[in-house]
């Protein structure tokens, strides 16, 4: 519209020409200015957010740090305790009880005394098979028995390791057989073996050089001991029948 004379067409007045002109230039710049203070608002929600999400990530994170120290803590604390407790649970392998000086000055007339002892011991031993009642001569055999602490339970003597096995006779007092009439072992392999961890005793491979049909009541009695202390109860086989080899 021409604003010299109000008619509603186009002139060419300049009064006119810079009025509209304005109006348009105004028009823009609002524009321009609202699409610019858009983006900056929106730049600023998103870094705001990012901000946001990476603070929530870091404090995760110092958090599972901290959980993971804690569990970390907690296990080498329930390890402690595990390996006290089985300290705890296991048997003492040194028993408060009289210890021998040497093998030497270990009498088998001690392992007598021992087995008539009515005291209660801290140890005994116990058979891990049927034991035998007869054997041949000169043909080996063995036997495997079990250290026992006084609750049932196997174990393990580290600083009394030896163990021996002797053949006595049932005479009145019995006596101990070690040699015969031709001067050879009468009880010979493995006489004497040491005590594993678990607590077996194991004597692999005894051979016995005498029938039993020439000593008192035709039987001998074939006994464990230990050889450095008095805590264990000897383990005696009664009765063990030796006779002549089987000829084949």
């Amino acid at each position: 519209m021409c604003l010299i004379s109000g008619k509603p067409e186009i002139c060419s007045h300049q009064q006119c020409i810079a009025f509209y002109l304005e109006l348009v230039l105004k028009s823009i710049n609002s524009q321009q200015l609202q699409q610019s203070l858009q983006e900056a608002r929106t730049t600023s929600i998103n870094d705001y957010q990012t901000w946001m999400i990476c603070s929530a990530l870091e404090s995760q994170n110092r958090t599972l740090e901290q959980i993971i120290e804690a569990n970390k803590r907690c296990h080498a604390s329930l390890d402690e305790m595990l390996n006290s407790l089985r300290v705890s649970a296991r048997p003492q392998a040194t028993p408060l009880c009289q210890e021998f000086v040497a093998e030497a000055d270990y009498d088998p007339d001690k392992i007598l005394t021992l087995l008539a002892s009515n005291s209660t011991f801290e140890y005994t031993l116990d058979p891990q098979h049927t034991l035998p009642t007869s054997v041949f001569k000169e043909r080996r055999f063995s036997l495997t028995l079990v250290l026992k602490e006084k609750h049932g339970y196997p174990t393990f003597l580290s600083s009394h390791p030896r163990f021996k096995a002797y053949l006595f006779t049932q005479d009145a007092p019995p006596r101990c057989l070690k040699l015969n009439i031709f001067s050879k072992k009468i009880l010979r392999g493995t006489t004497e073996t040491e005590i594993k961890e678990d607590g077996i005793i194991h004597f692999d491979s005894l051979v016995i050089n005498e029938v039993s049909s020439h000593y008192t009541n035709g039987c001998f009695n074939l006994i464990i001991a230990n050889l450095t202390s008095s805590c264990v109860k000897p383990f005696r086989i009664e009765n063990l029948y030796v006779r002549a080899r089987k000829i084949e």
